[in-house]
């Protein structure tokens, strides 16, 4: 398909272990050039793969307008094939894309030190401020939360034992343990929704963290498209920011922006009940004691147990 969509020839395929719902392979093309592979999964449900390959489809190209069309040169998107696609489907369950490979180091998901937070801030506001660029192409965020009813389901049937695999009860134990704030949480969230939807829609980015940014040789590139959206620039600076405060700030100085606090409250809510919900989903299907596996118990151990001290900070 490389060769036949893109034009790209090459022999030298590795696998890229990075990250989670995608695969990644680097690829030394005959002429020279270096590229990196991405392969989506679509879902497990077959029912929903349609929908999220036409989101991901039109992430993709809001991100191909904004760095031609809006002069970002910090976006780094898929790379067009022969006619201009940006994406295909491969088989039924995942989409395969390419982009250039560039020289560079990327970061690790967390919290940004200063120092980092500051350019970052000043790419996600020339990012925001190129809206009417992308704003009949991208989607926008419906403000729904991923799996929450798969998380509500979970949440019903945590009085009875699991046994799809070695760690799915264990996380049963660990969510009962958890299940009143977690509930709290649900309700919270529920709470914002109007407020949130009421503020302006900007085109974000959707997970500005320190390992979706690229240090280059001579910049910053922002990397991993698929979850751009038209959404309250909350969505990206809850990320970058840390409780309020000098990233902020430095927003809030350059465009005359007040920056919602009970919006980044949402957006904030919404990943950790997200991770919650996605952890528990892959430990409840039949599984060993793999990487895998153990990546979502890991996550699922993070989020719960930082459940107390979250909604303290929000109270």
């Amino acid at each position: 398909m490389l060769r036949e969509r893109w034009g790209i020839a090459g022999q030298d395929l590795n696998y890229v272990p990075l990250g989670a719902g995608s695969h990644h392979w680097s690829l030394s093309a005959d002429s020279g050039q270096k590229w990196f592979v991405t392969v989506d999964d679509l879902g497990a449900d077959p029912t929903e793969r349609d929908a999220r390959y036409s989101r991901l489809r039109r992430a993709f190209e809001a991100a191909v307008l904004l760095r031609r069309e809006a002069d970002l040169g910090f976006v780094l998107c898929p790379a067009p094939d022969c006619t201009g696609q940006i994406v295909h489907r491969l088989g039924d369950r995942f989409a395969i894309s390419v982009r250039l490979m560039l020289e560079g180091r990327a970061g690790a998901f967390g919290p940004y030190r200063a120092a980092e937070a500051a350019p970052v801030i000043d790419m996600l506001r020339r990012l925001h401020r190129a809206t009417s660029t992308v704003a009949t192409v991208a989607d926008a965020d419906d403000l729904a939360l991923p799996g929450e009813d798969r998380l509500r389901c979970h949440l019903a049937e945590s009085g009875e034992r699991w046994r799809d695999g070695p760690l799915s009860d264990p996380a049963r134990a660990m969510l009962t343990s958890c299940a009143e704030q977690v509930d709290r949480l649900l309700i919270s969230r529920a709470q914002l929704v109007e407020q949130v939807g009421d503020l302006p829609f900007v085109v974000t980015h959707g997970e500005p963290h320190p390992g979706n940014v690229l240090q280059g040789l001579e910049r910053l590139w922002l990397l991993d498209w698929d979850t751009c959206l038209l959404a309250p620039l909350e969505r990206d600076l809850w990320m970058v920011g840390d409780g309020g405060f000098e990233a902020y700030r430095r927003y809030e100085a350059a465009g005359g922006y007040r920056i919602s606090q009970p919006a980044l409250k949402f957006y904030r809510l919404s990943w950790s009940l997200k991770n919650i919900s996605v952890s528990l989903t892959a430990l409840r299907r039949p599984h060993s004691r793999t990487a895998e596996a153990s990546r979502s118990w890991n996550v699922l151990k993070h989020y719960l147990h930082g459940l107390e001290s979250f909604s303290a900070f929000w109270r």
